[in-house]
């Protein structure tokens, strides 16, 4: 009977062993197959974790100007013509454009001229696939003032006056450094007293126009000084008063060139001179008048 028993048992144990741990027997523990265990940052033991590199965004490409004329703010981006402005990238090397058209430096900085009839003038740089871009306005010369200098002329004796005057272009918050500028040659047209000197020429004949006159960098608020001095002055009446109302006119165009480009015609002034019965004469141009009484 017990020997019936101990066979029955056998046959159980061998039917769980095959048909449910399907492996070796009761506690035993099955063997690992596959990669070896690797050990973590803390020595734990565990499986591998892929590691990745942190994005860190692209350096921007940005650009700063410098102007040449340091006696107004020199990141400005309104800019006279003739003007030259530095634009540095802040990196490179770069592939430079103005105004679409490509330029042969590639380093990380060029000089820009401020090109007359442009309007307006765009400066891009291309570093691999980022690029920055700068665009500057480009201000022509539109006006002339002049202001005396020293004190009035007369001659003793004479129905005269006049004065030495020094004539500033502007407008006065960009530089015309980079310029010339000149009068043109006229003919007056005079009346009364000033009748004999109808249709004179304001230089003479024998020229169109006066030389070439450089300009200094601007001054603030005023202007780019011309390198000149203009000579205005009436002419001297002997008299006696009375002398016939009347005035003598001279129309003056002034005008400018610049790199690469002919003259251009940017301002018209005026020389009016005026004479009243006791002789008092009064002198006007640019802005600036003086007067003078006979004698």
């Amino acid at each position: 009977m017990s020997s019936t028993i101990t066979k029955l048992k056998d046959k159980a144990r061998a039917f769980v062993d095959k048909h449910i741990h399907k492996g070796p027997g009761p506690g035993a523990v099955a063997p690992v197959t596959g990669a070896a265990p690797t050990t973590g940052p803390t020595g734990a033991t565990g499986p591998t974790v892929a590691t990745t590199t942190p994005w860190v965004p692209a350096t921007p490409l940005t650009l700063t100007t410098r102007a040449a004329c340091s006696t107004l703010p020199v990141t400005r981006t309104r800019l006279g013509v003739g003007e030259t402005v530095r634009v540095t990238a802040s990196r490179g090397p770069v592939a430079w454009t103005v105004n679409g058209a490509a330029q042969g430096p590639t380093g990380v900085s060029i000089n820009v001229v401020m090109r007359a009839g442009a309007g307006t003038i765009q400066v891009v740089a291309t570093v691999g696939t980022a690029s920055a871009s700068v665009t500057f306005t480009v201000v022509e010369p539109n006006g002339l003032t002049i202001d005396q200098v020293g004190g009035k002329r007369h001659g003793a004796g004479t129905a005269s006056a006049g004065f030495y005057g020094q004539p500033w272009v502007t407008p006065a918050d960009v530089s015309f450094h980079g310029i010339q500028i000149r009068e043109k040659n006229s003919s007056s047209t005079a009346s009364g007293a000033f009748a004999t000197w109808n249709a004179i020429t304001h230089q003479p004949a024998t020229q169109t126009a006066s030389g070439w006159f450089t300009v200094d960098e601007c001054t603030a608020g005023k202007g780019s000084k011309v390198g000149c001095t203009d000579n205005i002055y009436s002419g001297e009446l002997t008299g006696p008063p009375p002398f016939a109302a009347g005035q003598l006119v001279f129309p003056c165009e002034w005008e400018y060139k610049a790199p690469g480009t002919g003259a251009t015609v940017f301002v018209n002034l005026t020389h009016l001179q005026t004479i009243d019965a006791p002789g008092k004469v009064t002198v006007s141009k640019g802005g600036t008048t003086v007067d003078a009484d006979f004698g």
